[in-house]
Parts: C-alpha cells; sequence; structure tokens
C-alpha cells in the first residue's frame, strides 16, 4: 500500500450513512469523499489494524491497533479516544 491508499482508508474520510441490524449479524455503510460506498460487518478490518468493533442505531466504533477507538455518528461527527 503506498501512503495515499492509506490516507484514503482513514476512517476520518468516511461519513455514516446506513445501518443494519440483525439478530445475527450487523453491517454499517459509510461513504468516502468520492462517493463510493463500503459495507462492513462487525469486526471487519476497514484497513489493517483498523476493526469495526461496535454498531448500534446511533453510532458505529474502529478500534485501531495504535490503541485508540473511532466513533463516527449520523451528524457526521468522528470522535477519538483512548482506549
Amino acid at each position: 500500500e503506498t501512503e495515499e491508499e492509506k490516507r484514503n482508508l482513514s476512517v476520518f474520510n468516511f461519513k455514516l450513512v446506513g445501518i443494519i441490524e440483525g439478530t445475527d449479524e450487523s453491517y454499517a455503510s459509510i461513504i468516502d469523499e468520492s462517493g463510493e460506498i463500503i459495507t462492513l460487518a462487525a469486526y471487519e478490518e476497514i484497513a489493517p489494524g483498523v476493526s469495526l468493533v461496535g454498531i448500534n442505531s446511533k453510532e458505529i466504533v474502529f478500534d485501531r491497533e495504535g490503541g485508540s477507538q473511532v466513533v463516527i455518528n449520523f451528524k457526521n461527527q468522528i470522535i477519538e479516544r483512548d482506549n
């Protein structure tokens, strides 16, 4: 991966557009600046070391290998917090 590819996959470049919750699995759809929609299942990686670990009706939570979490909600707020 190039540095540009890594930057493009940063969770800070996405907006939350949809959540699908089922009894066994949950999915979140996010959109990037170019309009590409990516749908992830719980615990799926968007980039190496960045996994979707939480999905609820208001927000999604990514866990970053560096020890922090990034929360994205439907108000397009992106919050980074320590683990």
